[in-house]
């Protein structure tokens, strides 16, 4: 895009398909989206939607491979401007198969029933949540440690103990937070064996606040009302 137009730009990689977007009501020149997120699909992959006037916007004055108008161009003539990653394709578009047999609406309700289930069990876990929660996230909730818990040695305890991952805290809040995502095809079954063991983990680090299986069952509970 050239110099001095000024453009809506919008991150949606864990957004599209895990939460409410309206690209031509709220404005949005240019929406991106991740593969392996709220769609499900495989790493590796990044899509762009744009504004016909973030389109008219498009030039050539940039490096070969990132040329965003010949990619543009090329898929209006159902083809691609560089050898694309076919095996990636494939496996985006069987996900979006999903997502629709599934429904937008219907996937974006279950993300939503997920995060309050995910929430629930924090708190029952006497866990505090990182983001004030009228601004917690429905794709990924962000956990703050408890005093005490060292970052490394939990999560490599998660893994060896119960082949578990969450993913861990980047910049000013690396070794403070821990994170759980609950987009895409994550199912209630999937959170509790997570919250299983993360519940174990915690009390064998000698973090006793809860009552065994409190996690889980506020998941259950969301879960059965759903």
């Amino acid at each position: 895009m050239r110099k001095h137009d000024a453009f809506l730009i919008v991150d949606g990689i864990t957004a599209v398909g895990g939460l409410e977007n309206h690209m031509d009501a709220w404005g949005i020149d240019a929406l991106v989206v991740g593969s392996q997120k709220c769609v499900a699909a495989p790493p590796g992959l990044s899509a762009v939607a744009l504004s016909q006037r973030a389109y008219d916007a498009l030039h050539s004055e940039t490096s070969f491979y990132t040329n965003l108008k010949a990619h543009v161009d090329g898929l209006l003539k159902g083809d691609t401007p560089y050898t694309p990653a076919v095996p990636l394709f494939l496996a985006f578009r069987e996900a979006l198969r999903q997502l629709k047999a599934e429904g937008l609406e219907a996937r974006i309700a279950r993300t939503r029933r997920l995060a309050d289930a995910c929430r629930a069990a924090v708190g029952a876990l006497g866990l505090r949540l990182f983001p004030e929660r009228a601004f917690a996230s429905d794709t990924v909730t962000a956990i703050r440690y408890p005093t005490g818990v060292d970052d490394a040695k939990f999560r490599k305890a998660l893994w060896e103990g119960h082949r578990t991952v969450v993913a861990g805290g980047q910049a000013q809040l690396k070794g403070k937070i821990f994170r759980i995502g609950h987009m895409g095809i994550c199912s209630f079954g999937d959170l509790e064996a997570g919250f299983r063991a993360i519940e174990a983990t915690l009390a064998a680090d000698g973090h006793h606040r809860f009552s065994k299986g409190a996690g889980v069952e506020a998941i259950q509970a969301r879960s059965r009302s759903s």
